[in-house]
């Protein structure tokens, strides 16, 4: 028997190869399988907007092994994505061992976000054609103008959303009806449910503005306002539309489709109850004080100068004086009413 420090032939047979030989043949045997798919984690991700770089590099992992991938980046370009660490893809493309290092690699052929990631590449590529279309952010969007009568309010009836915008509206300028068109907010009908309801409102013709929205909740619960049918119908709207959808930092489309977009719904609850009552009232009151003034100021004007033709009338004589009078008042009496008229 060897002992332990004999070094055991080589078998029988076998001829050693180079190792530029031994990688092709390795590469020979990997690319006999066909293109490989693979789902994974990218981490590592290189600049792809270098300007000397002929391919972009990441590594993709699943947390307990990992490979690392190379994109050429012309394809890379070709598919309009924006990758980022942390993106969950389905990449496919060839096994290959690197000539020179003899590590292992995939050459990415495409790349396919999953998960979150190919939500918001769908979000992003549907934002893109709105704007192209005019649907988002369009030029025509209308401004608030008097006070509404009747505001509708797209929204959950059993939410807090309702209760919020009647209270807010109540507490400004109870003068503003409010009138509730239900919908869901959420759930793989809510988009559906969102336009039927808008489709309403407009059918009823009877509101100067319609509220849309719902309350906070995570990013999947307030994708129904991101939905397509969602955002066309928002910006087709005959009714000028306001878009209150969640807290502050969330957005979707449906802020970007309608005329006006709200942080929250109380804060469109406040829009359309703007001004309040009491600001009304200062207003007519102040209206009033000005008034009274330019009355005041016209009635002294007109005192003064009747003041003065009495006195030149008394020295123009009597006969002249008479005539003369009764003219300048006529004149005088014209003038005061058109004063009034024009305050």
């Amino acid at each position: 028997m060897p002992s332990n420090n004999q070094v055991p032939a080589a078998p029988a047979g076998l001829t050693p190869l180079g190792v530029t030989e031994f990688v092709s043949r390795v590469n020979a045997y990997l690319r006999q399988g066909g293109s490989c798919l693979v789902e994974g984690e990218v981490s590592g991700l290189s600049d792809p907007r270098g300007r000397a770089s002929r391919a972009v590099f990441f590594t993709l992992g699943d947390g307990s092994s990992s490979v690392s991938c190379l994109i050429w980046a012309n394809a890379y370009s070709r598919m309009g994505l924006s990758l980022r660490d942390g993106d969950k893809v389905v990449v496919t493309g060839e096994c290959t061992l690197y000539n020179r290092s003899g590590s292992f690699r995939i050459i990415v052929d495409s790349i396919r976000l999953t998960g979150m990631g190919e939500i918001l590449e769908r979000l992003r590529a549907l934002r893109e054609r709105l704007l192209r279309e005019g649907v988002l952010c369009r030029p025509g969007r209308r401004r608030l103008g008097r006070l509404p009568r009747l505001v509708g309010v797209v929204t959950s009836p059993e939410g807090r959303v309702i209760h919020d915008i009647e209270r807010v509206i109540n507490s400004r300028n109870s003068g503003v009806g409010i009138l509730l068109y239900p919908a869901q907010v959420q759930g793989e009908r809510a988009a559906e449910s969102i336009v039927a309801a808008l489709a309403a409102a407009n059918a009823d013709g009877i509101c100067d503005a319609l509220i849309v929205g719902r309350g906070g909740g995570s990013f999947e619960d307030l994708l129904p306002f991101s939905d397509e049918r969602v955002a066309r119908a928002v910006a087709a709207s005959r009714i000028l539309t306001i878009s209150a959808v969640g807290h502050e930092p969330d957005h979707s489309l449906c802020d970007e489709a309608a005329d006006l977009c709200a942080a929250t719904p109380s804060q469109a609850a406040e829009l359309v109850s703007t001004p309040t009552l009491a600001q009304l009232r200062e207003g007519l009151a102040d209206l009033g004080r000005r008034l009274d003034h330019a009355t005041d100021l016209l009635l002294d004007h007109v005192d003064r100068t009747l003041d003065e033709h009495v006195r030149r009338m008394e020295v123009a004589g009597p006969g002249r004086r008479a005539a003369d009078l009764a003219a300048r008042l006529l004149a005088h009496e014209a003038a005061l009413g058109q004063g009034m008229l024009t305050l």
